[in-house]
């Protein structure tokens, strides 16, 4: 219940300890500082170019401790505020390659109790799934001999995605990326991934958003 306006704070820190002549001291040590209440803080007013008339939700939708503001426009968007940022918790992208050929990219953060990175590839002659860094799916019209090993190996690392908790996305990806970096300057050779390639995927997402803003098809 705090009234709108300038406020003034004082924190006083204070600490006992013995030094190192065995001595015993007391440490104290005052900040003051002000902060300005008011309607406008930070993210705020937002923008989002739609009328708005319904009442937010005001919870805490991924158990992190912090509210969001749940509310829906007449465009017929339903959006999400996280600390004064709109969020997104689903999205849905389709794509065509110059080739011909279609894509579908499905992320959400608002499935419960989580998934799995998945990846698919389904064609005419053959189709391959792979569930983070397992394959779980290898078959093809035109079978080869390495195909029956390849669907009975074991993924010699484990690069969990983690599924409903961040904390448990794995590093080991990292750190084998950095260590092929080390070795491709030792070698004087290109990296496995370079910097080119890694952009890419910052361009996929950049266009996506792009897409979305502008309601039409973004050409990469």
């Amino acid at each position: 219940n705090v009234m709108l306006g300038e406020h003034s704070y004082y924190l006083l820190i204070s600490a006992s300890y013995i030094d190192l002549d065995g001595n015993s001291q007391v440490y104290q040590k005052e900040f003051s500082f002000e902060i300005d209440i008011s309607l406008f803080q930070a993210g705020f007013p937002l923008d989002i170019d739609s009328e708005v008339r319904s009442a937010p939700i005001i919870a805490d939708f991924d158990n992190d401790g912090d509210n969001e503001i749940v509310f829906a426009d007449y465009a017929g968007n339903v959006r999400m505020i996280k600390d004064g940022v709109e969020v997104e918790d689903t999205a849905v992208v389709s794509m065509r390659y110059p080739g011909g050929a279609l894509g579908v990219i499905e992320a959400s953060t608002s499935s419960y109790p989580g998934f799995e990175r998945r990846i698919e590839i389904v064609g005419d002659k053959g189709s391959v799934v792979l569930e983070d860094n397992r394959i779980e799916f290898w078959h093809f019209s035109e079978e080869f001999p390495e195909d029956e090993r390849i669907r009975i190996d074991e993924p010699k690392v484990d690069i969990s995605g983690g599924t409903s908790d961040p904390r448990a996305i794995s590093t080991e990806g990292h750190r084998l990326q950095i260590m092929d970096l080390v070795d491709a300057i030792r070698e004087n050779r290109a990296p496995t991934i370079s910097g080119s390639e890694g952009r890419k995927a910052v361009q996929m997402v950049q266009a996506v958003y792009e897409s979305a803003w502008k309601g039409e098809a973004v050409d990469l």
